[in-house]
């Protein structure tokens, strides 16, 4: 399996074909651990880890338009078998409310396609209640066809 068949899985997967398992998740966590693992029930091999803060503060306009705190980021990291295969940053905004994908490009603020689906799948799976699309509309985020990761 190379990285576009495991990112290719991810993106087309269901919140479904997922277990989530929330933190601690260790004996001893140690301080900077994600707080969640999802792992993929059809492949085990395949998981993935978020609540890592990549920022506490995220300043950018973009993402701090809604009224419900600061935005910060976290990473989302893609593991295969346990080793650390890809890292990329979610952007956490309205006070937790949803996670958006980091995009591309800051000035367009593009997101590639597959890269809007993986981080709506680690939404849903966080049983995020809120609307993803709302949220990526509201944040005037711009899906394009490119691939991912680049």
């Amino acid at each position: 399996m190379d990285l576009d068949q495991y990112m290719s899985a991810v993106a087309t997967s269901n919140p479904s074909d997922w277990n989530r398992e929330d933190g601690p998740l260790y004996l001893q966590t140690p301080v900077g651990a994600p707080s969640a693992v999802l792992s993929f029930k059809r492949n085990l091999s395949i998981s993935l880890a978020y609540g890592l803060p990549h920022t506490e503060i995220f300043a950018e306009p973009w993402a701090n338009s809604t009224l419900r705190g600061q935005a910060m980021s976290q990473h989302l990291d893609f593991f295969f078998n346990g080793v650390l295969v890809y890292r990329d940053v979610l952007v956490v905004v309205d006070g937790g409310r949803c996670f958006l994908p980091m995009p591309t490009a800051e000035d367009t603020l593009e997101v590639p396609r597959r890269w809007h689906d993986v981080a709506a799948l680690v939404h849903r799976v966080a049983g995020l209640g809120w609307s993803f699309e709302e949220y990526v509309v509201r944040h005037r985020l711009t899906v394009i066809d490119a691939p991912w990761p680049a």
